[in-house]
């Protein structure tokens, strides 16, 4: 007989490697703030990720700093995933993100997830072209091209955009496009209440984001939470979702920062408006 993972975890762990996703994958939705704060050049974010109060899983959310691409510069940044002892025999995952960002308008050029998910592989490619709106999804060989909306962003580079751009003023509605796989689809982003959270990292004031998604909730089934600092940081510092036996949390462990120098450029200064913002 085959041991096998609860189904609202494994969908859960499905999501976790692009922890962007389970954060709202907000992107050029959000007007931008009258001073957004900068990027930080380097940035290492780790989680412990627990179902039902057992440690299952370790991920890491890093921003590598910019790059020089045949694009142009880019910023480069990182989610990774890996299952502890507890759960490898039901439901391996051990998995890489890599998300190149366009760093003038921060737009994503491509997106790759490589690694294992249960006991398959699961890698994909996608090339972003945002003057023609298309996007080629690549797997196992294979490509296609699909049709795809103005600015939008993949599931890694569009947390980051948040981060940057985020007023997190209670009541704010965002809706956001996204694109992975075939198509792209609008997120829905509400900013709650200011509530205090600590962590093995500290303690910290966040906003309590609602997550939607436009074909009903994340998982469809049970609700997605996030909790963001309330300062320049923007540390997304906790993630609840509500599967079918328990509840599966994600907690900030370790935050490593290189912070800007004072006065630094922001990465996207000349990001055109977007029409997705709700107030």
């Amino acid at each position: 007989m085959v041991c096998r993972a609860p189904k609202g975890l494994t969908r859960w762990l499905r999501l976790a490697p692009v922890l962007g996703v389970l954060f709202g994958a907000p992107s050029a939705g959000l007007s931008s703030p009258a001073t957004p704060p900068p990027l930080a050049p380097t940035e290492r974010l780790s989680y412990t990720m627990y179902w039902i109060g057992v440690p299952v899983a370790e991920s890491m959310l890093k921003s590598a700093g910019p790059v020089e691409l045949p694009e142009g510069r880019a910023f480069h940044f990182i989610a990774t995933t890996e299952s502890n002892h507890v759960l490898r025999l039901l439901y391996p995952v051990k998995t890489r993100v890599d998300s190149f960002v366009e760093a003038g308008r921060f737009l994503p050029i491509r997106y790759t997830m490589t690694g294992r998910q249960g006991f398959r592989k699961r890698d994909r490619e996608l090339r972003f072209d945002q003057a023609g709106q298309s996007v080629t999804l690549i797997t196992e060989g294979r490509s296609r091209i699909y049709p795809t909306v103005a600015a939008v962003q993949d599931p890694l580079s569009a947390f980051y955009y948040y981060r940057m751009t985020a007023s997190l003023e209670p009541g704010e509605v965002a809706r956001i496009p996204v694109h992975d796989r075939k198509r792209p689809k609008e997120i829905i982003v509400t900013v709650g209440q200011v509530e205090t959270v600590k962590t093995k990292a500290g303690t910290f004031e966040t906003v309590r984001l609602k997550i939607e998604q436009e074909e009903g909730l994340f998982l469809h089934e049970g609700e997605v939470w996030l909790w963001m600092t309330t300062d320049a940081r923007r540390l997304p510092v906790r993630v609840e979702a509500r599967v079918t036996l328990g509840t599966v949390v994600a907690e900030l462990t370790e935050v490593t920062r290189e912070e800007p120098p004072p006065n630094a450029p922001t990465a996207h200064t000349d990001t055109p408006p977007s029409p997705h913002a709700q107030q």
